[in-house]
């Protein structure tokens, strides 16, 4: 049962035709982010990077770094801000980006 929810899980951000295929520096996340055809799949990765960092603080014991009730959309809001503001850094290993983006803005470091 838990292939069968990690397959499904994978069809639901695997990108559609024309989308970006592999996202691995900021540019490339700022792109999908900002290409219509591409948004479910900025969404979903960007909720992948927050579900392993907030597992990650969780098993370091950690505090939770998202408040209570952020939604997925804020997060982007607060990523595509942070990359549209540091153009150098978006050559910058994506996931490490995400988070230092959340970091900066909930203070949870």
């Amino acid at each position: 049962m838990r292939f069968v929810t990690v397959f499904v899980g994978a069809l639901l951000i695997a990108p559609a035709h024309g989308a970006t295929s592999f996202i691995s520096t900021g540019n490339d996340l700022l792109f999908a982010c900002e290409n219509d055809g591409d948004r479910t799949y900025c969404l979903g990765y960007i909720a992948g990077v927050m579900d392993v960092f907030e597992q990650s603080r969780e098993l370091q014991q950690k505090r939770q770094c998202l408040p209570l009730g952020a939604h997925i959309g804020q997060v982007r809001d607060v990523v595509l801000k942070y990359l549209q503001r540091n153009p150098t850094r978006r050559t910058n290993p994506v996931a490490s980006l995400v988070e230092t983006a959340v970091v900066e803005t909930w203070h949870c470091g």
